[in-house]
Parts: structure tokens; C-alpha cells; sequence
């Protein structure tokens, strides 16, 4: 019974801690497709269709999860038409505006729509889609907005303006150093330039596609190569049409458009392959293909050709100006009239927006100013307080920075003194080695004194062995500061005599007991050695130079 409970109490918790685990992992795995579904889109849809969907338990992640799955689909040339693929991103970030990805819900929305033939619904949404872009720097998707707006242009016959958007799309290209789309817009202009009869541009624009063949989509190729045909048809160069019509079925078993099978049968007619261009034309018109009546005109030309008028007369009827011209008109209209609903949607939108943020700004202002006022004397009672303290401490730090510099005076006055003193005990102690060395030869009374067996014997100490040198140079160190270790220190390269030389020197010695102690007869000399050691330390940047000097 009490495993049963235990069992109870803890089995929801279990399936809790797994659910949530489910949550992150799913929500690690979005966030992961996101780095490469621009490179690699096949995987990344590979890798969307591969999750469950049941742990996508947030609207955010499921918002995440449609942007994601319809961006894949369209980078896979998947023409899905089902809008539900993205409505959750485009509910849920009209409702948390998050900036580029609003904009690609709307735009993913408006590819969707264009694949199901609702053209005005699309041009809404691209639309809408440029307004959300307008103050993002990402010309890659401006480009690609702008791009899918110029299609719609052209579908609707009006190819002024379809230029006009194609070369806003291309600009965003070149300004995204964007080569595979650079050439996807220059396929969309080539095919404008073919629309509007500007046969040398488009030419030239299909050549350089061709020649750039690494630089493009291998879904795109294809239909390059079936414009360039349809190009070459217009141009009358049927052998050249036929070849790259073949070849593009070669890479793809289908065109894009009705109209392309049309004017690839005439240029088979055209150029002696009658039987394959009529086989073409019975396909288009069997009970099971689709009804359009886009390629009857390229019929019509060959049967003209062929002298069956009555037959390319009734061809014509079908595709006759006036309904090209009501059909042009009726989708320019439909156009026309959604982009005006849209602006007057996105202008009353933006008036009840206004009129909302400008009643938050005077309240939010009114609260600024009570709480500024308030904050405001708070402050200024906190900063006079501060101040008050502030000219305390600087008032002690100036009694005590007075204190310093006079106790440094009198350390300073103290040192020198002491330093002459010493450096006079020293001096003293070398008119004593001075008179030793004279007495040498002197009185042998004076010799058999105490005062100078004393005297003989430091004499000695101090020329004769290191041990003497070392117990000079300790009383040196004694009562200058350590001045000798300092020197050996700082200085290090010097021979032993001249570190002896340099503590004569500092002693006080005078000139004539340095001679002695030098064993040499020369005051110039000793002159030099002086002026040397003067120089050494003069022109160093040593810690204790001034020291040194003052003792010189």
C-alpha cells in the first residue's frame, strides 16, 4: 500500500519533470535551426519534421516552429498553399511585435497566398511585410520582399512596374554582397527586359547569368535557361531556343509555365520538327491536362504558318487584345485596390495608435514630473549632505598632507646631518690612517704607543684583505642607510676596487688619504677615478642616485 502511494505522489512529478525537459530540448532544437536553415535548408526541414510536435506547448515555440517550417518549405522550392503552415507566427508576433521576425511571418504569409493565386492577399502581406522592414538594416530580405512584389507586377502585366521593383530588389542585393541573389534579381530583370521588348538588355543579362552558373541556385537554373529560350523565340533564333529548352528539361522534366511548352513546340515547328512540336500540342490539350489558354497563341502562329488560317483564326479568337486587355486591367485594378485598402487599414491603425500613445505619454509624463520633483529634492538633500562630508575629508587630508611635508623637511634636514657627521668620524678616522702611514718611519717611541698599535692595526684592516673591506664597508652601511648594498645593487657590473674606491668616497675621504689608499702617487689620478664615478652616477636613473650624489 505504501508503494502504491509513493507511486501516486510521485508519478506526476516524474511526467511533469519529463514534459519540461521535452520543452527545452524542442525549444535547443529551433533555436539551433535557426543558425543554418539559410545554408543548409534541406536539413533544417529535415530536422523540423523530425520533432514532436506535442512538446511545442508555448505559443512562442509554436510561433517559432511555423516561422521556421515555412521558411524551410519555401528555401526547398516546396509551393505549398496552405496558410495554416504559418498563421501561428503571424498571429503570434502581431500580438508581441518582435521586429524582423514579424516581418517574415507576414512575408512567408504572402508567398503562401502567391503559390494558391490569391494575388491580392499577397501583395497585402508583402506589403505589410516592407512596412515592418522599413527601419531594419537587413537588405537580404528587403531584397527578397521586393523581388516577390515585382512578381506580382508581372503577373499582372504591368512590367513597367515590375522593373521598377526589380532593380529596388537588386540594389538590396549588391548592398547585401549577396551573390546568388544578385543573379536571382538579374534573371527577374532579364525576364522584364524580355517583357517590355528591350531584347539587347535582356540578352546581355542572360549571358552573364550563364557565364556565372556557380553563383546560382541549381532550382533556379532551369527556368533561367527556359527564359533565355523563350528570349531566343522572340528573337527568331529557333535552333538556339530548342537547345536551351532542352536543356533545361534535361536538368528539370518540366517548365514553370503553360506558356513555355507553347513556344517551345513553335520553335520545333519552326525549325523542321513538326512531328515533336504537334506531339507537344496534343499533350497540352488532353482531357487530363490543365485548362488554360496561355500557349493557343504560339499554336495560332503555327498554324498560320502552315496556311490552316481558319484553324490559327480560331486559335486568336480564344486569346483575342480585348481579353488580354480586360484580364490586364482587371488584375491591375485588383492590385491597385488592395495596396490603397492596406494603406488605409495601416493609416486608421496608426491614428488609434497615436491617439493611445499620446494619452500614455501625458500620463507616463505627469508621473515623471511628480516622481522627478520628488527624486529630484531627495537627491539634492543627499548630494548637500555628501558635499558637507566631502569638505571635511579634503580639509583633514590638507592638515595632514602639511604634517607630512614638514616631518619630510625635518627627515631630510636630520639625514643630511647625521651624513655629515658620519662622513666627519670617517675623515677623522683617516687623519689617524694618515698620521699611521707616516709614522711608519717615524719615532719608534710613537711606534710602541697604545694610541698607535690601535691605529697601525685598522690601518692595516682596512688595505690589507677583504675581510678589513667587508667591516669597512658594514660601518658605511651602518650609518649611511645601507648605502654600500644599495651601490653593489644598483651598479653591478663594477670591479671589487672600485667599489672600494666608491666607499672611500662616500666615507669623506680627502684626497691625500685616497692616494694612500689607492697606492698611488698621482692626485690626478685619484681626480679621474672621482670625476669617473661621478659621471657613472650622474648619468644613471637609479633609485638611490640622488643619495650617492650628496655624498660625493
Amino acid at each position: 500500500m505504501r508503494r502504491l502511494y509513493h507511486f501516486l505522489l510521485l508519478f506526476p512529478l516524474a511526467v511533469t519533470l519529463l514534459y519540461s525537459c521535452g520543452i527545452r530540448h524542442t525549444a535547443a532544437v529551433l533555436d539551433d535551426v535557426e543558425t543554418y536553415i539559410q545554408e543548409r535548408p534541406d536539413s533544417a526541414l529535415a530536422t523540423l519534421r523530425a520533432i514532436d510536435t506535442t512538446t511545442l506547448a508555448t505559443r512562442s515555440l509554436r510561433a517559432q516552429y511555423a516561422l521556421l517550417n515555412a521558411t524551410a518549405l519555401d528555401k526547398n522550392w516546396i509551393d505549398t498553399t496552405d496558410v495554416s503552415v504559418v498563421m501561428p507566427a503571424v498571429t503570434y508576433y502581431d500580438r508581441h511585435p518582435s521586429g524582423l521576425n514579424r516581418a517574415k511571418a507576414w512575408y512567408y504569409l504572402g508567398r503562401i497566398q502567391e503559390n494558391g493565386g490569391d494575388y491580392p492577399k499577397a501583395i497585402f502581406s508583402f506589403t505589410r511585410s516592407m512596412a515592418f522592414m522599413e527601419k531594419m538594416e537587413d537588405n537580404r530580405f528587403k531584397a527578397m520582399i521586393s523581388a516577390a512584389i515585382a512578381r506580382l507586377y508581372s503577373t499582372s502585366f504591368d512590367y513597367e512596374e515590375a522593373l521598377v521593383w526589380d532593380n529596388t530588389a537588386y540594389g538590396y542585393c549588391v548592398d547585401a554582397f549577396d551573390s546568388i541573389l544578385i543573379n536571382s534579381c538579374r534573371e527577374r530583370l532579364a525576364i522584364d527586359y524580355t517583357n517590355l521588348e528591350q531584347y539587347e538588355r535582356a540578352d546581355s543579362l542572360f549571358n552573364v547569368l550563364i557565364a556565372d552558373h556557380a553563383h546560382i541556385f541549381p532550382q533556379l537554373f532551369p527556368s533561367i535557361l527556359a527564359e533565355y529560350a523563350f528570349l531566343n523565340v522572340n528573337l527568331c533564333q529557333y535552333d538556339k531556343a530548342c537547345q536551351l529548352y532542352r536543356q533545361s528539361l534535361a536538368l528539370q522534366p518540366r517548365f514553370n509555365s503553360r506558356n513555355h511548352w507553347g513556344a517551345y513546340a513553335y520553335a520545333l515547328a519552326e525549325n523542321g520538327q513538326k512531328t515533336q512540336a504537334d506531339s507537344i500540342f496534343k499533350l497540352l490539350e488532353s482531357p487530363g491536362a490543365q485548362k488554360d489558354i496561355v500557349y493557343t497563341g504560339w499554336k495560332s502562329q503555327m498554324e498560320a504558318g502552315r496556311q490552316n488560317y481558319k484553324e490559327a483564326y480560331d486559335l486568336l479568337n480564344q486569346t483575342s487584345q480585348q481579353q488580354e486587355t480586360n484580364l490586364r486591367k482587371a488584375l491591375q485594378q485588383t492590385i491597385l485596390k488592395s495596396q490603397r485598402n492596406y494603406y488605409e487599414d495601416s493609416y486608421f491603425a496608426t491614428s488609434r495608435e497615436n491617439r493611445l500613445l499620446r494619452i500614455i505619454g501625458f500620463l507616463l509624463g505627469l508621473s515623471l514630473l511628480v516622481g522627478g520633483a520628488f527624486i529630484g529634492s531627495f537627491i539634492y538633500r543627499r548630494h548637500r549632505q555628501s558635499q558637507e562630508r566631502e569638505y571635511a575629508l579634503i580639509d583633514k587630508a590638507r592638515t595632514l598632507l602639511r604634517e607630512n611635508d614638514t616631518l619630510q623637511n625635518e627627515r631630510m634636514e636630520l639625514n643630511h646631518h647625521y651624513s655629515r657627521i658620519f662622513q666627519q668620524y670617517f675623515n677623522d678616522l683617516g687623519e689617524l690612517l694618515k698620521t699611521a702611514a707616516t709614522a711608519n718611519t717615524g719615532n719608534m717611541q710613537i711606534k710602541q704607543s697604545i694610541l698607535f698599535d690601535k691605529v697601525d692595526s685598522a690601518w692595516k684592516a682596512v688595505l690589507s684583505d677583504d675581510h678589513g673591506n667587508e667591516v669597512f664597508e658594514e660601518q658605511l652601511n651602518t650609518c649611511f642607510d645601507d648605502i654600500m648594498l644599495h651601490f653593489r645593487k644598483e651598479f653591478p657590473d663594477c670591479d671589487e676596487n672600485f667599489y672600494r674606491f666608491a666607499g672611500y668616497v662616500f666615507a669623506g675621504f680627502d684626497n691625500d688619504l685616497l692616494m694612500i689608499l689607492c697606492h698611488t702617487k698621482s692626485r690626478n689620478s685619484v681626480y679621474s677615478r672621482k670625476k669617473r664615478l661621478r659621471q657613472m652616477i650622474t648619468g644613471s636613473n637609479v633609485q638611490h642616485r640622488d643619495e650617492y650624489l650628496s655624498l660625493l
